[in-house]
């Protein structure tokens, strides 16, 4: 053999050599491109299931919040009418304050006129009718 055809030969297996090592390369980056693919598609099911339960979580605070301005009118309106109850009573009490004090004061023109009445008769010297009540 000759220094020419042992160089081919050498090249020829360097090419061997080069194109098993290029296919073996190319084999491991599609073997990663498929696991990074697989990577990509499960963070990609977490994002959509990150955003669907944020959309969830937004839905229910926004009918959260809608219950609780109901819910506020709705207190808002019963303070409003215990506000009024209480100024009903306050009135009421009022009422039965001045009616007690005009009873009294009717249960003592009663008495005066009671008095007087006795005393015209002691005066005037009639007998005592039976007292009426």
């Amino acid at each position: 053999m000759d220094f020419t055809t042992r160089r081919g030969k050498v090249k020829e297996k360097t090419k061997e050599k080069i194109l098993i090592v290029a296919i073996v390369l190319m084999a491991i980056a599609g073997l990663m491109s498929i696991n990074a693919q697989k990577n990509l598609n499960k963070l990609q099911q977490n994002l959509d299931r990150e955003r669907y339960q944020r959309m969830v979580a937004e839905e229910n605070l926004n009918k959260a919040n809608t219950k609780i301005g109901s819910l506020e009118s709705e207190l808002a309106a019963a303070r409003d009418k215990i506000q009024s109850v209480q100024t009903i009573l306050e009135e009421g009490q009022k009422t039965n304050s001045d009616l007690r004090s005009h009873l009294e004061s009717a249960i003592k023109a009663k008495e005066a006129l009671e008095t007087k009445i006795e005393e015209l008769r002691v005066q005037v010297g009639s007998p005592q009718p039976a007292p009426t009540n």
